[in-house]
């Protein structure tokens, strides 16, 4: 029920199909339930009929253009659910009125025609509203899965490709700056050459080491996403066909409460008894209809099948009109209204045979939708962690052989006497050095990540500030050491809690939990601290950046003792 509420709840949760399908059920439903004297004036009851339909069609648009769109969500679908029982009420009045004033219904009929009313117009209002909803979902999450698998796919094919192109600019980009500003070096004064040298120290490399180090540009920031495709009927249509779109249980629900009033009417008071029998004949008939359907069909196409469904559901009233006769000795339905009854049928199992197709396809697209979004989404972090560790190696780069090499031709150049300058041979000496260490930028060292190793390293860094407590089993051990990626993002999960717990809670006590997911897909990190909880409204930073771009998931709340932060981080 929480579903269909929620479904009721949309723009267009009145649209044209409900309409469409509703007024239907309105028109052959007003034969088969309508007990009225209409010999020999067939056409002028049709016209009441057509005329109680338009009736019902105006409320619905109206309720669609004009009520709907004024509402808030929250409230929208109380107001739907207010609309359709108006509708049906204000329907039933119209109907009675125009059959009793034309002398062809009795005055006692209205509380009938209402009764009627609920079920064509009210219930089903509802159930098609939720099954355009629901096809409407469906029709867009294949859109998505798509969509997703094609990144995916896009992901799997140029991830060398795309880390190259990035590795590539990354260095030019470097090695541009530190070109530019050596070209100042002319070698004409000892001073201002030391001085542009202490620059490109200070200026270019320590900054650019420091944003590497601790700043990172994910590979992918954005969810992928599809343009809502239009309901795609078909898919769900050939869905309900091929596999079995006789559901007895229903059915005979649906049928149970059309056919209390046409046999409680035909029957008089004594209607129990008959009325019980043909809902046990409705159940019968439709579970042999579904294993005639199961038994035939096999090799049947699309349409051969949709054939042998209707006619199927055509022959349902005539073959239960037929057994309660002969049961009871009571004639339930004349040839008008087992004509209409059979129009009847036939709507209301396609309605329900596509109800429940889309919903098995929305539950099945839903999963397909989920798995090839995690897989993308670890293929991302998988990028994504690639291209931190070439950054973070850019950076010991930077900050080791590179300013070294320019340190070490500093010192040069200040030895000299300050009158002096400095020859070809120390120039070239100098160049030397800087060319060196700048072709450390095309092959940089690959770290070694050890979880155990950099939780102790993190523990001896804060020892005597902050006592850090860690649970994780021996084996989890054993499966990240033999995974460097994951290994990286546990380490770096677990340094941004830490950290922000000391710094921004003042922490004293840090427990840490490291432990694998129940189908051992995943690392799960819990890092719970004592510290004086979350800040109101914090801005999301480089920390809340480097979680969004590593972890499949995490979040970050308030508990009794202080906060816990949990992550999920594929294996």
């Amino acid at each position: 029920m929480r579903e269909v509420w929620r479904r009721l709840g949309r723009t267009d949760s009145i649209n044209w199909i409900v309409i469409t399908v509703v007024a239907t059920l309105q028109f052959v439903g007003s034969f088969v339930i309508t007990n009225s004297n209409a010999a020999g004036r067939e056409l002028l009851f049709v016209g009441c009929v057509v005329l109680s339909v338009l009736v019902v069609i105006v409320m619905l648009l109206f309720t669609r253009y004009v009520i709907i769109p004024r509402v808030t969500e929250k409230a929208r679908p109380f107001v739907i659910i207010v609309m359709l029982q108006l509708t049906a009420f204000t329907r039933s009045i119209v109907f009675d009125q125009l059959l009793v004033s034309l002398d062809m219904s009795t005055p006692d009929m209205l509380l009938s025609r209402i009764y009627g009313s609920q079920f064509n117009i009210f219930v089903a209002g509802i159930v098609v509203s939720s099954l355009v909803s629901m096809a409407r979902d469906f029709s867009e999450n294949n859109s998505k899965l798509v969509h997703t698998l094609s990144e995916l796919r896009i992901a799997q094919e140029d991830i060398e490709l795309l880390l190259e192109e990035r590795r590539t600019a990354l260095v030019s980009s470097i090695r541009a700056q530190l070109e530019s500003a050596l070209s100042s070096v002319t070698g004409k004064n000892v001073n201002a050459d030391a001085q542009h040298l202490k620059s490109l120290i200070d200026d270019v490399v320590r900054p650019i080491s420091h944003r590497l180090g601790r700043e990172f540009s994910s590979v992918s920031e954005n969810e992928p996403s599809a343009v809502p495709s239009r309901i795609r009927w078909s898919s769900v249509t050939k869905h309900a066909l091929e596999t079995n779109p006789i559901h007895p249980l229903w059915l005979t629900v649906w049928t149970a409460f059309v056919s209390f009033q046409v046999i409680a009417t035909a029957a008089g008071s004594n209607f129990l008894l008959p009325y019980l029998s043909g809902v046990v004949v409705f159940a019968l008939w439709f579970m042999l209809s579904r294993f005639v359907w199961k038994k035939t069909t096999q090799k049947l196409g699309l349409f051969p099948r949709a054939i042998v469904f209707s006619m199927l559901m055509l022959v349902t009233p005539l073959v239960v009109n037929s057994l309660l006769e002969l049961e009871f000795g009571l004639e339930f339905f004349n040839s008008r209204v087992v004509i209409s009854a059979a129009l009847y049928f036939v709507v209301m199992s396609w309605s329900l045979a596509l109800i429940i197709s889309v919903s098995n396809l929305l539950k099945a697209t839903n999963r397909e939708l989920v798995e090839a979004t995690t897989q993308l989404r670890r293929r991302v972090i998988t990028d994504n962690v690639s291209a931190r560790h070439f950054e973070q190696a850019v950076s010991h780069v930077l900050h080791g052989p590179i300013q070294d090499a320019i340190a070490a031709s500093l010192k040069r150049i200040q030895s000299l006497l300050p009158d002096a300058l400095p020859g070809a041979a120390e120039g070239d000496l100098i160049r030397q050095h800087i060319e060196h260490a700048l072709e450390l930028l095309n092959d940089s060292p690959v770290r070694d990540y050890s979880v155990k190793r950099g939780v102790s390293d993190l523990a001896s860094l804060w020892a005597g500030v902050v006592e850090i407590d860690v649970e994780c089993e021996k084996t989890t051990i054993e499966l990240l050491d033999a995974s460097s990626t994951t290994s990286s993002i546990v380490i770096e999960v677990i340094r941004e809690a830490v950290s922000n717990a000391i710094r921004h809670g003042d922490a004293s006590e840090i427990e840490i939990s490291i432990a694998l997911s129940e189908d051992e897909s995943d690392v799960i990190i819990s890092v719970s601290d004592n510290g004086t909880g979350l800040t109101t409204n914090p801005e999301p930073g480089i920390g809340t950046r480097l979680l969004d771009d590593m972890t499949l998931e995490w979040s970050r709340v308030a508990v009794p003792r202080g906060v816990l932060l949990t992550a999920s981080v594929p294996l």
